[in-house]
């Protein structure tokens, strides 16, 4: 990376497309305070926001300013031409990927294009000019998560990751799994808020998927910044300390209110954050909400596809799992992605890579000589790939979530070596499944 990507100059191309169509198309000056302002205010108009408070609108700048690259489209003969009728920004952050490895990857967010100016091409413009930034930066890979999730394929990303819901009705529900030595204690929400990202970051490269979040988030999680002002009264924390004493687990979480006003036990408990180091802490977090005294639900909204604690209950179908798309990849260099994860187990498959916007396409070779450990991504090719496949299908099984072999029976993905199917399926398995707890 030769210059700080929030200095990176707005994308020629998409600029002079946007221009012929009467529109500007800059990177928002981050010292300049009413644009910053025009633009968190547009951006937040684009999923719905409501009024925001002035401390929440400082913090959103802030952040803003100070750890991302703003974008945005100006409408000049709009009757409000200062304030974007379309943004995104995006920042360079670590993607953890098979192995307990990490690789820098483009965060994309905040892509709004409002109501007014629909369907014109502006938010195509902006992202293949994102992605152009990215490769100019030499950034591999590319991600994002989605609120709709019919629109980022034509840009070439794939669903990585899944997240879930989990409801778990608790009544008469009882706990079957370990019962750790440690200790469970309340903490004021700020000492969660003070140690969380720590925390976290000792568990960041467990997970393939996981990115670590942005800094608002945690202040954003613990109630300090909402768009009505501080709700961290709200919230309680409990932090979990194995025999030595070590904090291994924290969770923090809301109550609301039951559906009866007679019966006292019908609160639900709602699991805003839930991080464990270790299977102890996991256990003694969950075995806290499961035998939560006048609560009738636990929930939780971003839990992995595959959460341990359906099988430390008496009754399975008692959780509720509701799994969705979250995490979205679009590999942008594929020799560099291939050779940054650890594979399975020993092996060797081609891939021929298709990719409409030409920053991916061509054949490479994975070749892994133990498992864990990669020899070689070869570069480009002459001969063609064992599997043919687009530049969404790679990004899909990247981080193991989804195997080859579903992909080729979903018709996504061509076997044209013997056994490569299989090869494949092996390789680029993950032991534990993708995972991300946090939206950006």
């Amino acid at each position: 990376m030769t210059q700080d990507f929030r200095t990176a100059p707005i994308d020629e191309q998409a600029r002079a497309i946007l221009a012929e169509r009467g529109y500007e198309f800059r990177v928002v000056d981050p010292d300049d305070r009413d644009a910053m302002e025009r633009y968190v205010l547009a951006e937040a108009r684009g999923f719905l926001g409501g009024t925001m408070q002035q401390p929440a609108l400082d913090a959103h700048i802030a952040e803003f300013a100070q750890n991302r690259r703003n974008s945005a489209v100006y409408d000049p003969s709009g009757a409000d031409p200062l304030t974007p009728i379309a943004t995104t920004n995006s920042w360079i952050g670590p993607l953890t990927l098979p192995g307990q490895r990490d690789i820098d990857a483009w965060a994309i967010s905040g892509v709004t294009v409002a109501q007014t100016h629909r369907r014109r091409g502006i938010q195509r413009q902006m992202m293949e000019a994102e992605l152009r930034t990215a490769r100019g930066l030499d950034v591999p890979v590319a991600m994002l998560t989605v609120t709709e999730s019919s629109i980022y394929a034509r840009y070439g990303f794939g669903v990585a990751a899944l997240a879930a819901e989990y409801r778990i009705s608790t009544r008469g529900l009882t706990w079957t799994g370990r019962e750790p030595e440690g200790r469970l204690d309340f903490i004021p929400v700020r000492q969660w808020r003070d140690a969380a990202p720590a925390l976290f970051e000792r568990t960041r490269l467990r997970d393939p998927g996981q990115v670590r979040p942005f800094a608002m988030r945690w202040d954003q999680a613990a109630g300090y910044i909402t768009y009505e002002g501080d709700k961290s009264a709200g919230r309680q924390a409990v932090q979990y300390r194995d025999a030595s004493g070590g904090v291994r687990g924290m969770a923090l979480y809301t109550i609301n209110e039951g559906t009866s006003e007679q019966d006292f036990t019908t609160h639900e408990a709602q699991i805003v954050n839930l991080i464990a180091e270790t299977d102890d802490a996991y256990a003694a977090l969950w075995r806290f909400f499961v035998e939560m005294d006048l609560v009738s639900t636990t929930r939780y909204d971003l839990g992995s596809a595959d959460e341990p604690v359906r099988w430390m209950v008496s009754n399975f179908r008692a959780v509720e799992v509701r799994p969705f798309d979250m995490q979205y990849l679009r590999v942008l260099d594929v020799k560099r992605v291939l050779e940054a994860r650890a594979y399975e187990v020993p092996g060797e498959v081609s891939f021929e890579v298709t990719d409409d916007l030409g920053f991916a396409s061509g054949t490479w070779t994975a070749r892994a000589s133990t498992a864990g450990t990669v020899i070689a991504a070869a570069g480009e090719v002459a001969d063609s790939g064992d599997l043919e496949l687009g530049v969404v299908e790679l990004g899909a099984m990247l981080c193991g979530g989804t195997s080859a072999r579903t992909l080729a029976a979903a018709g996504r993905v061509v076997e044209r070596g013997p056994g490569a199917l299989d090869r494949a399926t092996a390789m680029l398995a993950s032991t534990r499944p993708p995972r991300i707890d946090s939206w950006y």
